[in-house]
């Protein structure tokens, strides 16, 4: 939290001067409420009228001084929210592909969402509660010295109490919260994977069984949410009680000085609200920063995430740039992490620029995956795999898929229009991505182009069809101009007229080296592929090097 409070110093010191005016004001009312009772005392019409007056005009002046702290701090909090979503995807965009994959994608919604709401309720408006708690107790234990040393010496003593006491149940505190983040994750995840599925559910008929995942997911959640809340409620009562005792210890005192003559009798009943001003804040303050040390847990959470980054770059010598090899892998090997029988098995294959590369082979049995690991999205079990003589372990994500491009048969698209979906986080000219529309016979003129490019595509591609999408998809792919093209089952989703046009045009690149998955090749094209390697055979002694 620290860090974000430097990042945001000067607002944060705005936000300090606004609260400590406020509590100014408000002490000095209680010191208004004491002249008030000693006017009253000593028949003092007009200055009780006049003291009064000043009252009024204290609270309304605090009163707009209030309104004008929470909307400067509802902002500041809002920037703060953006800074920390800003970093944790500044952290998740460096991640590698395998890295960032194992977790579901609603464990990082909870994190820019869920996680952000408690850092906003338990950190930076606690924050806010902690700073106007200790300028009022502050300000209002040098008022209480102003009347008589004894008070504020007392006090003072008290304060210490009711801080000191609260805190030996931080840890408990700091361990509910920690589960109460984790089951916040667990739920997100739990009710976005049954949701997911409420199609195949319906046709199943069996849409109870997303209301009992869904409501065993809240039960937990619900657990989570009482344990913290019980040890919240805990530190509450402790500085509940000792916030009561102080002040009728403290007034008990104020009175028994004024028998004495030591002050006035009116001290009495400046010190009550003072007291008050005091104890109510401090009987808070230990709740308040045992909340703001609570959200430690989510901060570490993502400090942790930083130990996944990608390698650094290797430099290329003068020796590895002069055989002209594109791909090569050698005795690569892997397995999923949940199993120890081999998926691919010692593969050795040597990939030439231009070479257009057909892989068949049968439904589930690792073609896909092995595009996967050549694109660098897997981390190899074994073997290693060379782009143009580099290992692309010891290379950036950013150096591979510049390189490299992978196209899933379920594209992704994001939510807006034709043209934004092309660029991405690119910048290419109308005139360029028209072109590759119409190489992908999605409009059949440029007139066509410039209308289709404002198309929203809707929420996960769903206003265009299949084999638009794929298509589309294409387009974004070509406009990069990789070396290396993963296609799989790219054309799965087109009509075969369609898909024969396009593969002829891929297929007719001479700079383009294309690796591509199929079940349903075309006669047309057939011919056009530099090899075609069916995946069963691919041994550990296999290496053929064809062009």
């Amino acid at each position: 939290m620290k860090k974000y409070i430097m990042q945001f110093k000067r607002q944060f010191i705005f936000a300090i001067c606004l609260l400590t005016l406020a509590q100014s004001l408000t002490v000095y009312a209680s010191v208004i409420n004491a002249n008030i009772l000693n006017t009253l005392i000593k028949r003092q019409v007009i200055q009780f009228v006049q003291q009064v007056g000043i009252l009024l005009c204290i609270w309304c002046t605090v009163a707009l001084i209030q309104y004008v702290s929470e909307v400067f701090e509802q902002h500041l909090i809002q920037n703060l929210d953006i800074a920390i979503r800003t970093d944790i995807v500044t952290v998740l965009t460096a991640e590698p592909y395998n890295i960032y994959n194992r977790r579901d994608s609603a464990t990082y919604e909870s994190w820019l969402n869920n996680d952000l709401q408690l850092i906003n309720q338990q950190g930076f408006e606690s924050l806010f509660v902690v700073i106007e708690d200790i300028a009022g107790a502050l300000l209002a234990l040098v008022t209480l010295a102003y009347f008589h040393w004894l008070l504020a010496s007392a006090a003072a003593v008290l304060t210490g109490l009711i801080i000191l006491l609260p805190r030996l149940l931080d840890h408990r505190l700091s361990v509910t919260s920690t589960g109460l983040t984790h089951q916040n994750e667990q739920f997100v995840s739990a009710t976005h994977d049954a949701l997911h599925v409420f199609n195949l559910l319906y046709t199943f008929q069996s849409l109870p069984l997303l209301i009992a995942k869904v409501r065993s997911a809240s039960m937990a959640l619900k657990y989570a949410n009482v344990k913290r809340t019980v040890v919240q409620t805990q530190i509450g009562i402790i500085g509940f009680l000792g916030n009561i005792l102080s002040q009728v210890v403290l007034i008990g005192l104020a009175g028994l000085l004024a028998v004495q003559h030591f002050v006035s009798i009116g001290t009495i009943n400046a010190v009550g609200s003072l007291a008050g001003n005091v104890f109510n804040s401090l009987g808070n303050l230990s709740n308040t920063l045992g909340l703001i040390r609570g959200t430690q847990p989510f901060f570490q959470k993502y400090v942790d995430e930083q130990a996944f980054m990608t390698a650094p770059s290797v430099k290329t010598t003068n020796a590895q740039k002069d055989v002209p090899i594109v791909l090569q892998l050698n005795n690569v090997s892997y397995h999923y992490p949940a199993s120890s029988i081999l998926l691919i098995d010692h593969v050795s294959q040597t990939f030439y620029p231009g070479q257009k590369i057909l892989l068949t082979g049968a439904s589930g049995t690792g073609k896909s995956t092995l595009l996967k690991l050549i694109a660098g999205y897997l981390p190899l079990t074994e073997g290693t795999i060379m782009l143009s003589r580099h290992q692309i372990s010891a290379r950036s994500a950013n150096y591979v898929l510049s390189k490299v491009l992978y196209l899933d048969q379920q594209p992704l698209l994001i939510q807006g229009t034709v043209r934004e979906n092309l660029r991405l986080n690119q910048t290419f000219t109308d005139q360029q991505l028209i072109h590759q529309l119409l190489q992908m016979k999605l409009v059949t003129s440029e007139k066509d182009g410039a209308h289709f490019l404002n198309l929203q595509v809707g929420t996960d591609g769903n206003c265009l069809s299949g084999g638009q999408r794929q298509r589309l998809a294409l387009a974004r792919a070509l406009l990069r101009q990789p070396e290396v093209l993963l296609l799989d089952e790219g054309t799965s989703a087109i009509d075969p007229a369609t898909a024969i046009c396009i593969e002829k045009l891929l297929l007719n690149m001479p700079a383009l080296t294309l690796i591509m998955i199929s079940h349903t090749v075309h006669d047309q094209v057939l011919p056009l592929f530099s090899r075609v390697i069916d995946f069963a055979n691919l041994t550990r002694t296999q290496n053929t090097q064809n062009n």
